[in-house]
């Protein structure tokens, strides 16, 4: 069914919440990208990271959609680590501070 959950720590308290879920990686990507504006000061520069676990090809399409959108003071990408995606399976996220 291709469904895609959207999870985050979101409201500073550490606890993992579903924000979401939609039918496929692009439309989660694209979702991503537009809920940054909810929990960002988006008039501010914003400093960001990309993670991705097994394609990296859908780390740098959501890297340049977070940069064709928002104003990035920093804008990097990283793997996750092995031990991460060994218990979230593949993974494309974003982290991100103003």
């Amino acid at each position: 069914m291709q469904v895609k959950p959207i999870i985050g720590i979101v409201n500073g308290t550490g606890v993992v919440e579903n924000l979401g879920r939609v039918r496929t990686t692009r439309k989660a990507m694209a979702r991503l990208v537009d809920m940054i504006k909810d929990y960002a000061d988006t008039s501010k520069p914003l400093h960001m990271v990309v993670h991705y676990t097994d394609r990296i090809e859908d780390g740098e399409e959501l890297r340049d959609m977070v940069k064709a959108q928002y104003n990035c003071a920093e804008l990097y990408m990283a793997p996750y680590t092995p031990t991460m995606a060994g218990h979230t399976g593949p993974v494309v996220s974003v982290a991100f501070y103003s």
